[in-house]
C-alpha cells in the first residue's frame, strides 16, 4: 500500500513537472529526488516544490543576479560547504544538476529549520527558516515577503498533491 501511495505521489509530481516543460526522464528523476529528500529529511513535498518554484520557477540552469544557481538557487560558497558536509564527490559544476541541487538545497533548508528549535510556533519557525534560506542566516534585513510567497505556493502544491 505504501509503495502504491509513493507511486501516486511521484505521478502527481511528474504531472506538475511536465507542465513546467520537463521530459519524462528528467521529470521522473526530479520527482524521485524530491520524494527521497522529503522522506529522509521529513520536509513536506509541498514545501520543497514551493521553494523550487519561488527560487527558479523550475528552471534548472537558473542563475540569480547575486550568483545563486540551480533549481533551489544555492550560492556557490554554501554549495562548497555542503558538498564537504554531505561528503559528496562532485565539483561545483554539479550545482545545476537537478538531483544534486535538490539534495543539497533540501539539506540547507532542513539545517536552517533545525537551527530554529528555540522558536516553538511552527509558522514563525518556518518563516524564519525561509528568510534564512533566502537571505542567509546573518542577514540584517530578512525578506518576510519571500516567506509569504513560499507559504502561498506551498498551500497551492498541497492541494495539487492531495
Amino acid at each position: 500500500k505504501q509503495m502504491i501511495e509513493e507511486y501516486r505521489t511521484k505521478d502527481k509530481l511528474y504531472g506538475i513537472l511536465r507542465t513546467k516543460g520537463y521530459s519524462l526522464g528528467q521529470g521522473i528523476d526530479i520527482a524521485e529526488a524530491i520524494v527521497r529528500r522529503s522522506k529522509e529529511l521529513e520536509l513536506p513535498l509541498s514545501l520543497i516544490m514551493a521553494v523550487i518554484d519561488q527560487e527558479s520557477e523550475f528552471y534548472p540552469n537558473a542563475r540569480s543576479n547575486k550568483g545563486a544557481q540551480g533549481l533551489m538557487q544555492i550560492m556557490p560558497p554554501k554549495w562548497d560547504e555542503y558538498v564537504v558536509k554531505l561528503n559528496l564527490e562532485v565539483d561545483r559544476r554539479a550545482i545545476t544538476d537537478p538531483f544534486m541541487n535538490i539534495m543539497v538545497g533540501c539539506q540547507i533548508l532542513k539545517d536552517f529549520y533545525d537551527q530554529n528549535t528555540h522558536i516553538t510556533d511552527y509558522k514563525v519557525r518556518m518563516a524564519k527558516t525561509l528568510t534564512d534560506y533566502n537571505n542567509g542566516e546573518n542577514a540584517t534585513n530578512p525578506n518576510l515577503d519571500y516567506a509569504v510567497q513560499v507559504n502561498r505556493k506551498q498551500d497551492e502544491y498541497e492541494k495539487k498533491l492531495e
